[in-house]
């Protein structure tokens, strides 16, 4: 389960309601920041020392589009430039003359960047804890609200959440985060990211919004869902504050309201596992994909402090023999899937690594589909989660790529950042039934290279990380290292 808003991919501010999402009782669940931000660069590094963190709108004159990266033109309203031979705006460089097609990639770039607006916090909201989250930025942010800091952490791929609520005031709230992406990257899950390929991708990248906790509140849903028995198991995280006789319901709901199963249980720990029967179990399939709409609810006695809601798909994924003699194919629900796929590069002429909009983001997906496709490969890219949320509902299947680090980045520092964006990657997209399988390294990315074969040490943490992804998600296959440089 992953609290971000996925519905939430454009700067509009009549998005829908996101598919996963918390309700409070106080009629307002989350709070959109999409849209125009104060903004300006910092090529020097000098804003904290000159207090911008505390600077009113007037130290900010840029202005610019969250939540599209500053390479973008989507970030700059010059979209109607982009195309194939134009996709990227040269303001995001430290000499915007000097870019071409030829040289970007070596460029001094931009690098600092500070954002700016005002936020107003509903009363209702403020009943809780306020939490600000971000969906992904890239990389190193740090927040204040009103001056105060509130907290500083790395991101790239994965979603970042801060307690604002000490900071409020309740009256002309001024939120500022400053972005760091700097020029040697390699050390980051990156991807595609690098100097060798593609566009870079800086600053924030997917949606900013404001969202209320209880004290006693779900931080996560993970389901596990069983075709064969027709149920499914929820492993679900609590945090528990100053709560008592506390106990977690968990509904699950069909795609047209039927209530499907119920279940209730005690809540002893930070973890909780909830098995659930379902009654007239509907799978998911490529062909009908339905998806159970799921609501847990922690509760004080009979008062609700927390509601969580979420969606999965009933849904086997293994590897089955055609007939006695092979081949292997892939099987959903223990039937044999064909799978015509593309190598899905993840990247757009006018968003770089975000979409212009809900709908585009659905057309790229029905576009892969109307050209025969019932598969695509994320390549080394965690997507926006209204990828998930659309690849789900139109019975696209998904292998998920993790993005590597530099070509020749292995260090301990590098090896812990992506072992933090892997596990975070696949819990926040854990229910997405569109996902059959995760890869986590392509084609020796960030592992030594053409010297792989030769590296042992290398060899073992790859092992490592593959049986910690296993632990995590035995529900799906796992490709460790896809076949290039180094067979298996």
């Amino acid at each position: 389960m992953s609290r971000a808003p996925a519905d939430c991919v454009t700067p509009r501010p009549e998005h829908p309601r996101p598919d996963l999402h918390r309700g409070m009782r106080l009629g307002v669940d989350w709070v959109n920041l999409n849209g125009s931000w104060a903004f300006e660069f910092d090529p020097e590094d000098t804003g904290f020392d000159d207090g911008w963190h505390e600077a009113g709108p007037q130290r900010f004159p840029r202005r610019i589009v969250v939540p599209f990266p500053w390479e973008s033109h989507l970030a700059w309203g010059t979209q109607a430039q982009a195309g194939n031979s134009n996709w990227f705006n040269p303001v995001a460089w430290l000499d915007p003359d000097a870019v071409t097609l030829d040289n970007y990639r070596e460029l001094p770039r931009q690098t600092i960047g500070w954002y700016r607006r005002a936020i107003d916090v509903p009363p209702a909201l403020r009943q809780s804890r306020v939490f600000l989250n971000i969906g992904a930025v890239d990389w190193r942010a740090r927040v204040w609200v009103n001056g105060i800091e509130v907290g500083e952490t790395t991101s790239g791929y994965i979603p970042v959440a801060f307690d604002i609520s000490d900071a409020l005031t309740g009256d002309a709230d001024e939120l500022t985060i400053r972005v760091e992406d700097p020029q040697d990257h390699s050390r980051q899950p990156i991807g595609k990211q690098t100097d060798s390929w593609y566009t870079r991708t800086s600053g924030i990248w997917q949606s900013v919004w404001l969202e209320p906790r209880a004290r006693t509140h779900v931080t996560e849903i993970l389901a596990h869902p069983s075709f064969a028995d027709e149920t499914v198991a929820f492993d679900v995280g609590v945090t528990a504050a100053d709560a008592s006789d506390l106990r977690l319901a968990v509904e699950v709901r069909t795609a047209q309201g039927r209530v499907a199963g119920y279940e209730e249980v005690e809540v002893s720990g930070p973890r909780v596992r909830l098995p659930v029967a379902l009654s007239r179990a509907i799978p998911w399939t490529p062909g009908s994909p339905h998806m159970y709409r799921v609501t847990a609810t922690l509760l004080a006695g009979d008062e609700p402090l927390d509601s969580v809601q979420t969606g999965f798909g009933l849904r086997d994924v293994g590897v089955c023999d055609l007939d006695e003699d092979g081949p292997a194919y892939i099987c959903i629900n223990d039937e044999p899937v064909y799978l015509r796929g593309a190598l899905d590069q993840s990247f757009h002429p006018e968003g770089v690594y975000s979409y212009p909009s809900d709908a585009a983001l659905r057309e790229d997906l029905l576009l892969a589909a109307r050209a025969g496709f019932n598969f695509l490969r994320l390549h080394i890219k965690a997507e926006d989660p209204r990828f998930y949320y659309w690849a789900d509902r139109l019975g696209m299947l998904l292998m998920s790529d993790m993005p590597n680090v530099g070509y020749d980045a292995w260090c301990d520092e590098s090896r812990a950042n992506w072992e933090r964006t892997t596990d975070a990657i696949m819990r926040r997209d854990f229910n997405h039934p569109s996902v059959f399988s995760w890869c986590l390294f392509n084609e020796t990315w960030g592992l030594g290279g053409r010297e792989y074969a030769d590296l042992p040490d290398h060899h073992a943490w790859v092992r490592e990380c593959y049986e910690r992804a296993k632990d995590l998600d035995p529900t799906r296959l796992i490709e460790d290292n896809s076949a290039c440089l180094y067979d298996h």
